[in-house]
């Protein structure tokens, strides 16, 4: 059996509970973690051929992406290159793009700043030349509205 890590509020009411399975019973710890990494979800694709636009994630309602962890591997191919951007229909904003001309790719990045899209963005990929590759992608929503294209880019 472990030990109980209990979160409690302002009000001294106990929030959550987590069991740690981990550790030897009796021994403390303060357990840490952030509401991004509780409530993150995440998303693989892979391909073995050119795409164009496919969809990686969409946000919620008037809500935003925020892009917490990425991961990316594939084959070398003479004039192959992976992009990956932002869009919301009318803008699109490139987020990474990676070349696989003269060596693979194979790259793996856990962001600690926030990497968050505008109102309505979702992520996509498109790929050129016939390659084989995946990529991961770690990801939460934010619900409130979010800011508009030209709000978003002027903070940048």
């Amino acid at each position: 059996m472990g030990t109980p890590t209990i979160l409690y509020g302002k009000k001294g009411k106990p929030l959550h509970t987590e069991m740690d399975t981990i550790h030897v019973e009796g021994e403390e710890e303060l357990a840490v973690t952030t509401s991004r990494r509780e409530h993150s979800v995440f998303v693989t694709k892979s391909w073995v051929g050119a795409e164009a636009n496919t969809r990686i994630a969409t946000p919620r309602a008037k809500g935003t992406l925020e892009i917490l962890d990425l991961v990316v591997s594939g084959s070398k191919k003479a004039a192959g290159t992976l992009t990956i951007r932002w869009n919301d229909g009318t803008t699109t904003d490139t987020l990474f793009v990676g070349s696989v001309d003269d060596a693979a790719i194979n790259i793996a990045v856990a962001f600690t700043g926030k990497i968050e899209g505008w109102k309505g963005a979702y992520l996509e990929y498109t790929t050129v030349s016939a390659w084989v590759g995946s990529l991961l992608i770690t990801y939460v929503h934010h619900l409130l509205p979010g800011l508009t294209y030209a709000e978003w880019n002027s903070r940048r």
